[in-house]
């Protein structure tokens, strides 16, 4: 028993040692997992904004176009130019009508109009905007470490409050030409302000980055969204997105559907009807061959229905010198005086009719062309009996 027990007592020091060794050289963090965006919000950058407001009763549209502008008192956000051309004369006249506008830096940036007519425009560099100056921000080195308070002002005055924003090293800071109604500033200037345009307003926000999916709901980025507009319950939001345009073939199927089936059957029977068949559809026709005398008889309307009896022609004189040939003796021997005195001997008919039958001048009308050729038939049967 004491063999045992001394045993026992050995494997349980040997696994608290094992304990103690694992609990000095470990310890319990928290970490961070980055996990990609999925379903809708993979391939919709708005997806948590749109979520966000609806809680408030606030309902999104994603627009592809500012061909028609939205209603009046409601809002339009402006993240992307590319592919949406920015109509500044009729967007100018829906913010003095009671639209507010929101824009991003790179939409405001890039068009020069829009600065001049909505009077913001990007600050000249400051003394502290130099690399190397000492207010210059240092590199983030943990999550939260890129985020800042911004004062707040409203018309120009302090509100006392802070509003906090993960910009990072973000240096860029906008001017106006008014004075903003509501504005957050650091020491390089103002970074998201809102001016007063008649009855509207136009803002614009240091990066459009505080609207994305990951980063609206860090710090207060939600609240400085929601102030610079500024948006209250009820609200509609337009947000322009070129992404979501309609493609062409999605474009001319909604438009023209029942056109394209019709065209695409019908080019598909045109296939059909026209591909080689495989088999007999129907029994060919039994061969079938005319008569000498029916084949003459054809070719002799054909000739002339169509008025063309001069072949016609030439083959009787052919046919009557041949049967001359053969009837009168050295016939192929005469000339053409002798061969029309010998014809009028051998069958009676007038020397002169026979020589303008014979003559080699085939011109004339269909009925001097019917005249020659029964006169010609005529001789070459008597000539034959």
């Amino acid at each position: 028993m004491n063999g045992r027990r001394w045993s026992q007592l050995l494997v349980a020091a040997i696994l608290a040692a094992a304990a103690v060794w694992i609990a000095m050289h470990t310890y319990w963090d928290y970490a961070t997992l980055d996990t990609p965006p999925q379903g809708e919000a993979a391939h919709n950058r708005f997806y948590t904004f749109e979520k966000l407001v609806q809680k408030f009763a606030v309902q999104t549209t994603q627009v592809p176009t500012l061909r028609t502008l939205p209603a009046a008192d409601s809002v339009l956000l402006v993240d992307d130019l590319r592919g949406a051309p920015l109509h500044i004369d009729g967007l100018e006249k829906w913010v003095e009508g009671g639209g507010r506008l929101l824009v991003s830096p790179g939409a405001l940036l890039s068009n020069a109009k829009l600065q001049a007519w909505s009077g913001i425009g990007r600050a000249s560099p400051g003394p502290k905007q130099k690399d190397g100056a000492p207010g210059a921000p240092r590199r983030a080195a943990g999550p939260d470490d890129d985020c800042a308070p911004y004062s707040e002002r409203l018309a120009g005055r302090e509100t006392g409050k802070s509003l906090r924003a993960c910009l990072g090293s973000m240096r860029v800071a906008f001017s106006s030409m008014g004075t903003p109604a509501w504005s957050l500033s650091n020491g390089y200037g103002f970074q998201m302000l809102r001016v007063t345009i008649g009855k509207g307003s136009v803002a614009v926000i240091a990066c459009e980055c505080l609207m994305g999916n990951k980063s609206l709901l860090r710090a207060d980025h939600a609240r400085i969204v929601f102030d610079s507009i500024p948006l209250r319950r009820g609200d509609h939001v337009d947000i322009l997105n070129p992404v979501s345009a309609e493609n062409l073939l999605a474009l001319l199927w909604r438009l023209a559907a029942a056109a394209i089936v019709c065209g695409l059957a019908t080019i598909g029977l045109t296939i059909w009807r026209n591909l080689p068949r495989f088999g007999r559809i129907a029994a060919p026709p039994p061969p079938l061959r005319r008569s000498l005398a029916e084949q003459i008889r054809a070719r002799a309307r054909f000739a002339w229905r169509t008025r063309r009896l001069a072949s016609l022609r030439r083959a009787e004189c052919q046919a009557l010198t041949q049967s001359a040939c053969r009837r009168l003796a050295f016939y192929e021997r005469l000339d053409a005086a002798q061969r029309i005195v010998a014809l009028t001997a051998r069958t009676g008919l007038g020397s002169g009719d026979l020589r303008d039958a014979l003559s080699e001048d085939l011109d004339g009308g269909a009925e001097s062309q019917r005249s020659a050729i029964v006169l010609l038939e005529r001789a070459r049967r008597l000539l034959s009996h």
